[in-house]
């Protein structure tokens, strides 16, 4: 919130005219001009809105009331880029010892994996429903929408994300099976639309749909399954911060 703010008293967002003004009540009180926005928050939980927002002036307030009302508030935050649209680029002929010192470590950027993964052999005896895959693209589909509906900040809020993702995916809710990933992908765009509070745009449906073709084509053809077993990891490991925090 604090960087949101800082952003819109940068942006010259704040009327001089009513900034003055709040400056004068606050002065003819303490006799001080008021501090810096820095200054005022500096000993402040930047988690806790509440606490923030009673470090504002009244007309730091009127103003920020009056951008969240016009819709322009998006443009104070900077667009989360998830670690899954890097793509590792072919080349037909490599210097070795040059790319070993330029190699770039998506790995570093990704959610770190669970140790704990087991082969669907080792789970069961049986052999899997061919349509086990499709309903983990239904699951993944609904994890990249959340992330990108909280900007990449999903694990802040882990019982918010888990709830959200659990709705808008029929698999995780319902047990609902899919026999496409047509089907499974469309499914929570339906979810997302009709859903109250995310009623999902259809620029962020597309960008869902890319999105998954990215966490499935991986960050490079010798570890195409790395994007998945990080979104995976990632969503066990809201889902456990979720069933911590409301213990």
């Amino acid at each position: 919130m604090y960087e949101i703010l800082k952003r819109f008293q940068e942006n010259g967002n704040i009327d001089e005219d009513n900034y003055d003004d709040d400056k004068e009540n606050l002065d003819s009180d303490d006799d001080e001009n008021v501090p810096d926005l820095q200054e005022r928050l500096a000993n402040v939980n930047l988690d806790d809105a509440d606490s923030v927002w009673e470090k504002l002036t009244s007309a730091e307030k009127k103003e920020f009331e009056e951008l969240l009302q016009s819709g322009d508030a998006s443009e104070l935050v900077t667009p989360w880029e998830p670690w899954w649209l890097y793509r590792k680029q072919k080349v037909l002929v490599e210097d070795v010892e040059n790319n070993e010192s330029t190699k770039f470590n998506y790995e570093a950027l990704c959610p770190p994996l669970n140790k704990n993964i087991l082969s669907l052999s080792q789970i069961s005896k049986t052999t899997p429903s061919p349509n086990v895959k499709y309903n983990i693209i239904n699951v993944l589909a609904a994890y990249c929408y959340t992330a990108r509906f909280f900007n990449g900040e999903h694990h802040s809020v882990p019982s918010e994300s888990s709830s959200i993702i659990a709705t808008l995916s029929s698999n995780l809710r319902d047990n609902h099976t899919y026999d496409s990933s047509v089907i499974a992908i469309d499914a929570v765009a339906h979810e997302a639309i009709n859903c109250a509070g995310i009623s999902g745009s259809p620029e962020s449906i597309s960008c869902m749909k890319n999105d998954i073709e990215c966490v499935l084509n991986g960050p490079e053809e010798q570890n195409y399954n790395f994007y998945l077993l990080a979104a995976l990891s990632d969503i066990h490991k809201l889902f456990t911060e979720a069933k911590m925090t409301n213990e």
